[in-house]
């Protein structure tokens, strides 16, 4: 994937995208697992305040897929005599910049869904 010169522009890229999804008359079930999994932490969090403190522990295991990723990354970078493969390892940190403003955008496009008429860039 190109991202955007600068982070507002990856937001807001991101953001749109989220919102077509949401629109789109068949939502793919890999779509809803990828929103759920962004979205988890933003239960985990007031989850612990209320109940228990152990939920907490939640947090530091959501990268652990996305730790995995980068490894496999960075493996097959190195493999192929890639230069920068240690590059790989910020995929947990792209992941976050690109996916959590997708999910903000796929909830509030239930809210106001996306019209590509009214948000295209002609």
């Amino acid at each position: 994937h190109r991202l955007e010169r600068k982070t507002s522009e990856v937001v807001k890229k991101n953001f749109d995208i989220g919102r077509m999804y949401s629109t789109e008359k068949n939502i793919l079930p890999v779509t809803v697992l990828k929103v759920a999994y962004f979205t988890a932490p933003f239960f985990v969090i007031p989850a612990g305040f209320i109940f228990t403190p152990w939920l907490f522990v939640a947090l530091p295991l959501h990268v652990v897929p996305l730790f995995f990723k980068s490894l496999r990354l960075y493996v097959r970078a190195k493999r192929l005599g890639i230069e920068e493969a240690r590059h790989a390892f910020y995929s947990p940190l792209i992941s976050y910049i690109v996916n959590i403003p997708n999910i903000f955008g796929f909830y509030y496009g239930f809210v106001k869904p996306y019209d590509k008429k009214t948000n295209s860039k002609e």
